[in-house]
């Protein structure tokens, strides 16, 4: 089958990193300027369409100065990564068949690996489209409880035109929430739990079977696409207190709070358990949070690397962190330039100032400058569990000696 224009949108979103943040609006501002419709399946015209709108954006590059000539250079970047993408992957996919195999693996990792009675699992339901109550959302997938007020029956919906390679992870994730509802349907949300594992769990499956997991959690500092604000790295805070736990508690840790939040979950204090791995308190202060006493044994295996890597690299930026358009794109120059080596004698510092220079002015190069100075100037903190901010920069972080770096920015270059 072929992928929605909408799909085809999205769908490498997931695939790269990108600079615009929040992602999604680099296929909003596609849409906004190319000739797209969003229902209809995808052709080879696509390609050209999206072509259509970088070329749209590089005349605008030749017309602007500063931050709006550096937001712009950021979306041209971007659109291309996302074109490459997009022809990498194609527009046809056999998800929709493959389906009914994948689901049965995720049904046995998820009573296998978590050690759920999973022993009702729901019905898989795919359509052309989302049945009429779900229409007004814009989701990729949804799970129907018993009793639901839409009067459909109890399963995970699916609609072809919302469907790709993406799609196992929509399917892991609301497989997750209705496996640990209570037998006894007293079920209460709780938001950072639920959400959180419905976040991580599925990667960590990605991860087992050799999928690119990496690109989803590999956090690192995104541009601001509007250039009169500053932009922010915001976190996925439900995720990121998983993170925590698997990381300062150990996965038997995560698999007994899975288990007893889909047997028995009146047994937990949620707020003070909350506050406590927010607090990164100890295992004793954690045991207090529930009402029966728990096994030792729980805290005593370590999360293999495998996953925890995925979490400490969630965990890189406990805050947010706001830097300009001109400063992201000096960052980029300084990551791309940099030699494996930590010497920085192959740079050419007078290059890049001049490149710069030319496009957005010297008193704007200098205020970037010291904004990326100071951002340089983040250091080790309790709440990252041990780890430099800069883990944020992902595949890069090894190549750059920082605090050279640092030096060279306040003494030299500007």
């Amino acid at each position: 089958m072929y992928l929605s224009e909408r799909t085809a949108l999205r769908l490498p979103l997931n695939l790269r990193e990108y600079n615009i943040f929040p992602t999604e609006l680099l296929s909003k501002k596609l849409q906004d300027i190319g000739d797209f419709d969003l229902k209809k399946p995808a052709s080879d015209q696509i390609y050209q369409k999206i072509e259509d709108v970088i070329n749209f954006y590089k005349i605008k590059l030749d017309e602007q100065f500063g931050q709006k000539w550096a937001c712009n250079f950021i979306i041209v970047k971007d659109m291309e990564n996302f074109l490459s993408c997009l022809k990498l992957i194609g527009i046809e996919t056999d998800i929709d068949k493959r389906i009914p195999k994948l689901n049965d693996q995720i049904i046995e990792h998820i009573r296998d690996f978590w050690g759920l009675e999973y022993d009702d699992p729901y019905q898989i339901y795919i359509d052309d489209d989302f049945p009429e109550y779900f229409k007004k959302y814009d989701w990729a997938a949804a799970n129907v409880k018993p009793h639901h007020p839409s009067g459909l029956s109890k399963g995970i919906y699916l609609a072809r035109r919302t469907m790709s390679e993406y799609t196992r992870i929509l399917l892991y994730h609301e497989h997750i929430h209705t496996s640990t509802i209570p037998k006894d349907n007293d079920f209460h949300f709780i938001l950072w739990f639920d959400e959180g594992i419905s976040e991580i769990l599925p990667h960590i499956f990605d991860a087992e079977n050799n999928c690119d997991w990496e690109r989803w959690l590999n956090y690192r500092l995104r541009a601001e696409n509007f250039t009169s604000k500053t932009e922010t790295l915001i976190r996925k805070w439900n995720a990121n207190m998983i993170s925590k736990i698997l990381v300062y508690y150990g996965i038997d840790f995560l698999k007994y709070l899975i288990r007893v939040r889909s047997t028995s979950p009146s047994n937990i204090n949620w707020l003070k358990l909350y506050n406590s791995i927010k607090n990164c308190d100890n295992p004793d202060k954690i045991k207090n949070c529930f009402t029966n006493k728990i096994p030792n044994e729980v805290f005593e295996n370590k999360t293999p690397e495998i996953y925890s890597r995925i979490c400490k690299i969630n965990l890189a930026y406990e805050r947010p962190v706001t830097i300009s358009p001109l400063a992201y794109v000096l960052l980029k120059i300084f990551i791309d330039k940099a030699p494996k080596s930590s010497s920085f004698d192959e740079l050419s510092f007078d290059d890049i100032k001049k490149e710069l220079e030319s496009k957005v002015g010297i008193n704007e190069l200098k205020k970037a400058g010291k904004e990326l100075n100071s951002l340089l100037s983040i250091g080790t903190t309790e709440d990252n569990g041990g780890l430099r901010a800069w883990d944020t920069i992902g595949y890069y972080k090894d190549t750059l000696n920082f605090n050279f770096m640092k030096a060279y920015i306040n003494d030299s270059m500007f």
